[in-house]
């Protein structure tokens, strides 16, 4: 059982609907229904009670609702009167994100961010991940998740994850969710970022070990224009689960796993190797860790994970 549950479980008894829930939350209403069900095992208790109109709460789950209220309410008055007592203020922390990560747990950073219990100040920085490693050399960031990550002198990085890339089409070409083979991926009409890429390199570098070509159709500067080139069906593309998880449980778009095993991005914690260890980094640390535990969560089946994220 985690505070990030039981966050859930209030906001799911507050909105008497799943959807509505998952909605407030920016998750996905699968996602929502897995963690209320784990909640329920581990309590040995049915909380909710699904129907037509929505959810309707149990006398267990009402009793639990006001007991965890309470808890949320404890706790954010500690953190509250922690930040207020502190008597020095604290630098801020530069953390780096990826779109797709910023996608995936959207509102969920800044809630987590909010409740960390540590008197930190942290600044997150959007930039695709090669964006990130330059700024980080610039010493302009102090930490980043970041995807492929060269060996770069005065970087440290540590593996994480490894993530599964996705075929995206629009929906009516059926098959969403099924595994694709990647031979038949590349000979569609590709829409593909530039050649910075960490998608553009990965598909080549695939392609390349194979010995195949790349039908690349439309090389297009940002992931929103390749989004609306493959909803209008005039091509396709390859991109992180995370970066069309929205469109996808909307029925925008549909997406495909690739089912070959350099299809993949490897998502690393990157900082400065003169980092030191001191409260506040440390931190930092916890909290950009904490993300990518979230993320992984997300990503469910679609991922591998490298080490214990919170080691």
């Amino acid at each position: 059982m985690n505070l990030r549950q039981l966050r859930y479980f209030i906001k799911i008894v507050e909105a008497r609907n799943m959807t509505r829930a998952a909605e407030h939350l920016n998750l996905a209403q699968t996602a929502l229904g897995l963690q209320v069900k784990n909640l329920e095992k581990e309590l040995g208790v049915s909380l909710i009670e699904r129907h037509s109109r929505g959810v309707s709460v149990t006398e267990a789950g009402r009793l639990f609702y006001e007991r965890v209220v309470a808890i949320q309410h404890a706790i954010d008055s500690a953190v509250e009167e922690v930040r207020h007592s502190a008597s020095i203020t604290l630098a801020p922390v530069y953390v780096g994100l990826t779109p797709s990560i910023v996608s995936m747990l959207g509102a969920e950073l800044f809630a987590m961010n909010v409740r960390t219990h540590e008197t930190i100040s942290v600044k997150f920085i959007e930039a695709l991940s090669f964006n990130l490693v330059a700024a980080m050399l610039r010493d302009e960031l102090q930490f980043a998740l970041a995807f492929n990550v060269p060996r770069t002198a005065g970087i440290s990085r540590s593996a994480l994850l490894e993530e599964k890339l996705f075929f995206i089409t629009p929906p009516d070409w059926g098959n969403n969710g099924e595994p694709i083979a990647f031979e038949d991926v590349i000979t569609t009409d590709l829409a593909l970022l530039s050649r910075q890429d960490i998608i553009w390199n990965v598909v080549h570098e695939t392609a390349e070990y194979l010995s195949l070509e790349v039908n690349v159709a439309f090389e297009v500067q940002s992931t929103s224009a390749i989004k609306t080139l493959v909803e209008r069906g005039v091509g396709t593309s390859v991109m992180p689960y995370g970066g069309v998880e929205e469109e996808v449980s909307r029925g925008i778009l549909a997406a495909r796993p690739i089912d070959n095993a350099r299809a993949i991005r490897t998502l690393y914690l990157i900082e400065p190797q003169t980092a030191g260890h001191t409260p506040h980094s440390d931190a930092a640390r916890r909290l950009i860790r904490g993300f990518a535990n979230s993320y992984a969560e997300r990503l469910g089946t679609h991922k591998t994970l490298l080490k214990a994220i919170d080691d």
